[in-house]
């Protein structure tokens, strides 16, 4: 497994957790991160997952926000925790990291999907982001207004 699916795990794994948690200390999270790549000297896991998680807290409003208006004729608190996860991540990924191509955040998204929800999982998550990539630069452009 890449360092980077890696760190997407760890990732879903905290904003998971932070969903039922009400311990918001982004600090000890970041700890958690750490504590759990247990390839820390083989790779940089650690330092993509806390990147990833911080991305993810400091631009919440503006994901949340999007991800409700996607949900097309599905309420944000009827979708599965791990799927909203999975969707945040991969939403900040697409419109904040230009390093990493938007088929590859929806892809990877797709996978955790498969692996951690149900069998039908991938195909939603993967609707949801794929309308998301084609409206990026109109979303971008509301953003930055």
């Amino acid at each position: 497994m890449g360092s980077r699916r890696k760190g997407r795990e760890l990732v879903l794994t905290l904003l998971y957790r932070e969903e039922f948690s009400d311990d918001k200390n982004i600090k000890r999270a970041i700890e958690n991160i750490i504590r759990l790549d247990t390839e820390r000297t083989k790779s940089n896991t650690a330092d993509f997952a806390e990147d990833l998680f911080r991305g993810v807290l400091a631009n919440r409003e503006v994901i949340d926000k999007l991800l409700g208006e996607y949900l097309e004729h599905w309420e944000i608190n009827r979708v599965a925790v791990i799927d909203k996860s999975i969707m945040k991540m991969a939403i900040y990924e697409i419109l904040f990291r230009d390093d990493i191509p938007d088929v590859v955040s929806i892809d990877e998204a797709v996978d955790l999907a498969k692996k951690y929800s149900t069998e039908n999982s991938g195909g939603f998550v993967n609707g949801i982001l794929d309308r998301i990539r084609k409206d990026k630069k109109k979303i971008l452009k509301s953003i930055n207004e």
